[in-house]
């Protein structure tokens, strides 16, 4: 009992440490993303020269989303992916135990 418990604190340390990465990626491009916000905004700009900047900065925050994504999305499959193999395996675990305790108890009735 107690090992099973521990399996799946590992199990879901390595979700949450994986999910880490994402995380970390997310914050520093919403932070480039604050940074340059604020720093055009408070420029001495014309608005239309101010807007053309804050599209171009948008562009390359959405660029910069989609890389992150695509560098964490097999990742974040195989982490799934895993933990659903985990998940069915435990299953299929207390299934056959409860499957002989059923057994056992009809034989002796």
């Amino acid at each position: 009992m107690a090992e099973e418990r521990l399996g799946g604190m590992v199990h879901s340390t390595k979700i949450f440490l994986s999910g880490m990465g994402i995380g970390l990626g997310l914050g520093a491009a919403i932070g480039v993303l604050a940074g340059t916000l604020a720093g055009v905004l408070v420029a001495p700009k014309p608005g239309k020269e101010m807007r053309k900047e804050l599209k171009e900065k948008a562009g390359e925050f959405i660029e910069s989303g989609k890389e992150i994504y695509e560098s964490k999305k097999g990742k974040i499959l195989e982490a799934v992916e895993e933990g659903a193999k985990t998940g069915y395996e435990k299953i299929d675990e207390a299934l056959k135990k409860k499957i002989e305790e059923a057994e056992g108890l009809g034989r002796k009735a």
